[in-house]
């Protein structure tokens, strides 16, 4: 009820749908007037679609995700902010006129009741979205009222009923002023009234506020107590005057449980600042002491919704969402990266809605200079990156890999690589791991001396003569090769890489293979290699162990070429033709047929 400290809320959206009408109903988030259309759009395609639906959920992850980035967006602008003005001076005096003056002071200096504040404003807004044009399709007309203690008739009881929980509905979304045009427009300016004694008094030169506010507050207090009043209007009382219990007793959500917390907590540290000024009404006095005396904090607030006996609350309160806000309001990093770190370890696959959230949140965490749990940022974002490796997001992939250490980097851009076989694609794979920063030479390194090391078959010997055929292994790591050929600075590793190749395929007589490998690899490599080391102007031969592969590699070659003259000598000597030799007591044909043969054989 309180003037939010924070005038405005950016709303981020932070999501791409895989459904594109709910996609575009949700995008417009931060105009109101396309807000409420958006939304219109968006829980018309989850009714096509039915409530147990696939996009039903997503539709609620996506709402859920745009709650929790207002939220950060709201008490991290007032953290930071506060972070940056740590060397202001905060002991200035400045004479308590009025209560007005007295909690504008309690809030620029209290970071924690700022901060609740900004949470009821934001409970508020949410409350907010989800509230229909009601207000001009209600018509009221009561015969009797309430003072006259005589019972309203039955129409006129649902009408009321139907009045009060429409404004508490608008209170619950901080409207309290479309409220007050409410009961007007229902001939209860009488009501409206009561909804302005909140205010806080102030009277520099024109008189604004309550100066009786004390008198109201008890007032409220006491109708709030009242039983034989209507649970809506008790509630909405009990939202004025800080009475909890009351309060509780409409509250069907988790949303709206923290909201009556926190909404209480503000309204005591306020009055409990007032009275320590002197400025609080002997009214005041009348309010139960446990209002009066409450030690509110935000961990007591989380702490009485834990103990809460609403089997909804109870199921609300452990859903991923509303536990990170729950972390993010108490700030506490810690515990939070620790229930990440359970959700990452438990069996069942998380929503890659909530994968692709948690990621981005610790990702924003980390731009603030955070201190965060690294394992668990780890864990997170390799999760994250498998599930777009999966989801073949090919442009996403280095970005993330690059926010994993480097050797972590590493492994994991290797991996993915790995899973790349359309050629046309790796070129644009490797340019984006450059542009994120990555190593790429130890990455198509690693990439290769992988698929080279993995073996289906142990090491036999096989007959000399016997050519074993190429199988499909074999040609990934023919292929491999190409993963270090895309860049002339890589050329003597090639060179290694595919030597080690070719002794592998020829130790399993496998010659075939290891000419498809030699074959990959450019005729002007060693020019290359000999290139790259006097432009580094070194003037020293080159290193040994790149001196051993282009030897190397002329001995495979020499020894490829070699097989291949035996091989066609052994052919074509295995292939000579046979002297034809004459049958015995042959008939004449059969002779003349034979010598034909014999000619033909010389």
């Amino acid at each position: 009820m309180y003037i939010s400290p924070v005038l405005g809320m950016d709303n981020t959206s932070f999501f791409a749908d895989d459904t594109a009408n709910l996609s575009s109903a949700l995008l417009k988030e931060d105009d109101p007037g396309e807000a409420g259309e958006g939304n219109k759009r968006s829980q018309s395609v989850v009714l096509r679609a039915g409530q147990n639906s696939k996009t039903a959920g997503v539709h609620w992850l996506l709402q859920q995700e745009i709650c929790t980035w207002r939220l950060i967006t709201s008490l991290y602008r007032d953290r930071v902010q506060l972070a940056l003005e740590d060397d202001i001076m905060t002991d200035l005096v400045v004479p308590s006129e009025s209560e007005k003056v007295v909690v504008e002071q309690l809030f620029q200096r209290d970071a924690i009741i700022r901060q609740s504040q900004l949470v009821v404003d934001w409970l508020e807004s949410i409350a907010k979205d989800k509230i229909g044009d009601f207000s001009d399709n209600i018509e009221y007309y009561a015969k009797n009222v309430c003072w006259q203690q005589r019972p309203l008739a039955e129409l006129d009881r649902e009408d009321d009923t139907r009045l009060l929980k429409n404004l508490f509905s608008l209170i619950r979304a901080g409207m309290t002023e479309e409220a007050q045009r409410l009961c007007k427009r229902c001939g209860q300016a009488w009501r409206a009234a009561t909804l302005e004694g909140w205010k806080l008094y102030h009277d520099p030169n024109r008189t604004s506020g309550n100066p009786q506010r004390g008198i109201w507050k008890a007032c409220c207090w006491r109708m709030a107590e009242e039983e034989q009043l209507n649970r809506y209007e008790r509630a909405i009382y009990s939202s004025l005057s800080g009475n909890l219990k009351p309060l509780l007793a409409v509250c069907e959500s988790w949303e709206d449980c923290v909201w009556a917390h926190f909404k209480v907590m503000v309204d005591s540290l306020v009055e409990k600042e007032l009275m320590s000024s002197g400025m609080a009404h002997q009214e005041m006095e009348t309010l139960p002491r446990e209002y009066l005396e409450a030690n509110w904090t935000m961990e007591k607030v989380f702490e009485e919704l834990q103990a809460l006996e609403l089997k909804r609350v109870s199921e609300e309160t452990k859903e991923h969402h509303h536990v990170i806000q729950k972390f993010v309001i108490l700030g506490d990093l810690d515990g939070l990266f620790e229930e990440f770190s359970d959700w990452m370890t438990t069996s069942k696959p998380l929503p890659s809605h909530l994968l692709r959230f948690m990621t981005h949140l610790l990702l924003f965490f980390r731009s603030l200079g955070l201190a965060l749990k690294e394992e668990v940022c780890v864990d997170v974002l390799k999760a994250y990156v498998s599930l777009l490796v999966r989801d073949q997001q090919t442009d996403l992939v280095a970005s993330y890999v690059s926010q994993l250490p480097a050797d972590v980097a590493t492994v994991q851009y290797a991996a993915f690589l790995e899973t790349v076989n359309q050629p046309e694609l790796r070129p644009r794979c490797l340019q984006l791991a450059t542009d994120a920063g990555l190593d790429v030479a130890a990455i198509t390194k690693l990439v290769v001396e992988t698929v080279r090391e993995r073996d289906d078959t142990e090491f036999t010997h096989h007959n000399q003569t016997l050519e074993m055929g190429t199988t499909k292994e074999d040609l990934r790591k023919i292929d491999v090769i190409d993963w270090l050929l895309f860049d002339p600075a890589h050329r003597a590793e090639s060179l290694k890489q595919s030597n080690a190749i070719m002794r592998k395929f020829l130790a399993v007589q496998k010659h075939d293979a290891a000419k498809a490998v030699f074959s990959k690899v450019p005729e002007d490599s060693m020019r290359e290699i000999y290139c790259q080391w006097s432009g580094a102007g070194q003037t020293t031969s080159l290193p040994a162990e790149d001196e051993n592969a282009i030897r190397e590699h002329l001995c495979i070659r020499a020894y490829l070429e070699a097989h291949e003259a035996f091989t066609d000598w052994f052919n074509h000597s295995s292939s000579a033709p046979q002297k034809p030799a004459p049958a015995p007591e042959a008939k004449f044909t059969e002779r003349v047929a034979n010598e034909m043969r014999e000619k033909e054989y010389q």
